[in-house]
């Protein structure tokens, strides 16, 4: 499979217990498209943690501090969307 330009992405739905898929791969929406089930959008990259600034993506990739943002098993390499372009955050 082959994606048609980096300005789409794929959507993968739930599984049943068993493991089989309850939503095939689609992978023909816009990288700008978002709904209901997409969960929480940030709005910033920067956080405060003890007093200080820190970029939400470091606390996610690391071994200690990601437990503040993330309930899952193990920090979060790399925390990041595919595609995503550097000038998105730098606001260049």
């Amino acid at each position: 499979m082959t994606l048609r330009s980096k300005r789409t992405f794929a959507i993968y739905g739930w599984h049943h217990p068993d493991g089989r898929p309850q939503q095939p791969i689609f992978i023909r929406h816009g990288n700008f498209y978002v709904d209901y089930s997409h969960g929480v959008r940030l709005v910033s990259r920067v956080c405060t943690v003890d007093g200080k600034p820190m970029d939400i993506r470091t606390i996610l990739e690391s071994p200690t501090l990601y437990r503040l943002l993330s309930d899952e098993a193990r920090p979060i390499i790399p925390a990041t969307y595919a595609g995503d372009e550097p000038w998105l955050f730098t606001g260049k």
